[in-house]
C-alpha cells in the first residue's frame, strides 16, 4: 500500500478520537484495538508507515494501548518495525527548537515496553527495535 498524506490521516484520526471519546459509544481498550486492527487491515494490510502516522495522530494513550497489545501477543518484530516508523514520523514533526515529537516517541516506547514484567524481556524488545532499525538503514543504502 502507498503512503498516505498527513492531512488525510489527520481527518481520520480526528474522527476516531471524537467517536472514542463520546460518552454515547464508550470505547474500551478492546474496542480500540479491534477497531484499529480492522481499519488497518481492510481491505488489505496498510503499510507500517501509514499505521505509524495514524498512531502518532491518535495520541499517546491510544498508541500505547495498541503497542502494548502487540507485545502481549508476542508480536515483537511487528512492534519493532512500527517503532522504527513511529520514530520516523516523530522526527518529521520535530524541530531543534521544538523536540516535543521525539520526546513523545521516547515516552510512548517507555510506557509500551514497561508493560513487560521481566527486565530481560524488555531488553529483548529494545534489542529487536535496534535490529529492525539496522535492517531498514542497510536497505536504504
Amino acid at each position: 500500500m502507498f503512503s498516505c498524506s498527513y492531512s488525510n490521516l489527520k481527518e481520520l484520526a480526528d474522527i476516531i478520537i471524537l467517536i472514542s471519546s463520546s460518552s454515547r459509544f464508550r470505547w474500551n481498550d478492546i474496542t480500540i484495538l479491534r477497531f484499529f486492527t480492522e481499519l488497518t487491515n481492510t481491505p488489505e494490510p496498510w503499510c507500517l508507515e501509514n499505521s505509524a502516522k495514524l498512531m502518532f495522530l491518535l495520541g499517546s494513550d491510544m498508541t500505547v494501548k495498541i503497542l502494548q497489545n502487540k507485545l502481549r501477543a508476542d508480536r515483537i518484530q511487528e512492534f519493532s518495525h512500527i517503532a522504527y516508523h513511529l520514530a520516523q514520523v516523530s522526527s518529521q514533526y520535530s524541530t531543534e527548537s521544538s523536540p516535543e515529537s521525539l520526546n513523545w516517541f521516547v515516552k510512548v516506547m517507555f510506557d509500551s515496553i514497561n508493560i513487560l514484567p521481566a527486565p530481560s524481556r524488555r531488553s529483548h524488545v529494545v534489542t529487536e527495535i535496534f535490529r529492525a532499525w539496522k535492517r531498514k538503514l542497510y536497505r536504504s543504502n
